[in-house]
């Protein structure tokens, strides 16, 4: 074992027996019972018929789900465990620290409660984290130097990937933007051009993630609907109940409006005005 890698090593074996632990110990459960039925339907269908939320998620677990059934879940969500332990690990020796503070301060991010409960739950908070490790990592080298055409397709991977995820992670494309124009090296044609592939990169992961998990190409329609969740006045009491806003939406709305519509409705089209009105 090369010394360099021990803490590596230690590391990565913590995360599994940490997520061993809790993916067999605890029962699975679905803080957002929608993810688990779309994962049913594409391990049952090949393809998610709803388009309301992103579906990177839902095609993660369904392959799982269609591989193992319960168990293939539990071993996936444990496997997103000890790959953010991975990738952050990465991001902290990007940043210049030695090996045994890397494989410490990923070990500590690891036992985050939010990351450490997602081993045995049905929910999009690893994938989500694990992703935005990578993106951290891969745009880290683009800042210090003119990236190779590797470099940008892996950050493009990465961006389109956190976007297939949360589609707000999109913001984040703005440092392709940003890093060209003040810090690369060349002349500004190829540095459009390197943005350019980034940006292609990008989008086509986000598209075939999207195509894979539903069949063809769409855009999640539950941007509105997010931010009336998370802004209104019984969010802070149901995510600290039930760590799920949608339920303060659903209050939200009958305070306002006098109506009860069934779950299903409130993912409907025509109520996006109201929650971006009523949000802001």
């Amino acid at each position: 074992m090369a010394p360099g890698k021990r803490p590596l090593y230690f590391l990565l074996l913590f995360a599994v027996l940490v997520a061993t632990l809790i993916a067999f110990r605890f029962p699975l459960s679905t803080p957002i019972p929608k993810y688990l039925s779309d994962i049913r339907e594409w391990a049952h269908n090949g393809f998610i018929a709803d388009t309301f939320i992103p579906l990177a998620y839902p095609l993660y677990g369904g392959i799982a789900y269609r591989a193992g059934g319960v168990l293939g879940l539990r071993i996936a969500q444990g496997l997103l465990e000890v790959l953010i332990a991975w990738a952050g690990y990465c991001l902290l020796q990007r940043l210049g620290l030695p090996p045994l503070w890397s494989a410490l301060g990923a070990g500590l991010a690891l036992v985050n409660p939010d990351i450490l409960t997602s081993v045995s739950k049905i929910w999009n908070v690893s994938l989500s984290t694990l992703l935005l490790l990578l993106i951290a990592v891969m745009l880290l080298p683009l800042v210090e130097r003119n990236p190779s055409l590797l470099r940008l397709n892996a950050a493009g991977i990465a961006l389109g990937a956190g976007m297939a995820v949360r589609p707000n992670y999109a913001f984040l494309a703005s440092s392709f933007v940003v890093m060209p124009l003040t810090m690369w090296r060349g002349t500004l044609a190829r540095r459009t051009l390197s943005v350019a592939v980034a940006f292609a990169t990008a989008a086509l992961t986000f598209a075939s993630i999207n195509i894979a998990a539903h069949g063809s190409y769409f855009f999640p329609r539950n941007g509105p609907y997010n931010l009336y969740a998370g802004q209104n006045s019984h969010t802070g009491d149901m995510l600290l109940a039930h760590e799920n806003a949608e339920i303060a939406l659903f209050m939200g709305y009958e305070d306002v409006t006098g109506i009860h519509l069934p779950q299903g409705g409130y993912y409907a089209a025509e109520l996006e005005p109201f929650y971006k009105y009523s949000a802001f």
